[in-house]
């Protein structure tokens, strides 16, 4: 009844004093992911711009440790394994090109559109892995 009659922020929050034991340290987790979004946001569609280059630098720019820095290691190694799918389609081409160049375009779209969903998640500072990690888990860099 308390929630629903609340006013303001300060009477919603009496409203469930005392419902769950809140640490500092519980908010301060819950706080991380705000600070360096950007920076995160900026890993992920830097490497339309400039592929591997762009998530390499806000790697080695954002704080260690830090929501940025494992933004940009993500982005990283998605550019990397997006290479290697690209290398793999240059090879098929030189031998069957009506499969390798459909096959290099959807590798291309695959990692355009999920360097578009990683910089959305980042932006909203969700802790969003590619679909692809699950059955690949290649890491160059970690964050």
């Amino acid at each position: 009844g308390m929630a629903a009659m609340a006013q303001s922020r300060r009477d919603l929050n009496t409203a469930f004093l005392g419902l769950v034991d809140v640490t500092p340290g519980d908010v301060r987790r819950s706080m991380a992911p705000v600070a360096g979004r950007g920076l995160a946001v900026a890993a992920h569609l830097s490497g339309w711009v400039l592929f591997l280059i762009g998530p390499l630098v806000c790697y080695a720019v954002a704080p260690a440790g830090s929501y940025a820095r494992r933004e940009a290691a993500k982005a990283v190694n998605l550019s990397v394994l997006t290479l290697f799918g690209l290398a793999i389609a240059l090879v098929v081409m030189m031998f069957k090109e009506q499969v390798g160049t459909p096959l290099a375009l959807l590798i291309g779209g695959c990692w355009w559109l999920t360097s578009l969903v990683a910089a959305m998640q980042a932006a909203k500072g969700n802790d969003w892995d590619h679909p692809l990690k699950r059955w690949l888990p290649l890491e160059v860099v970690r964050g």
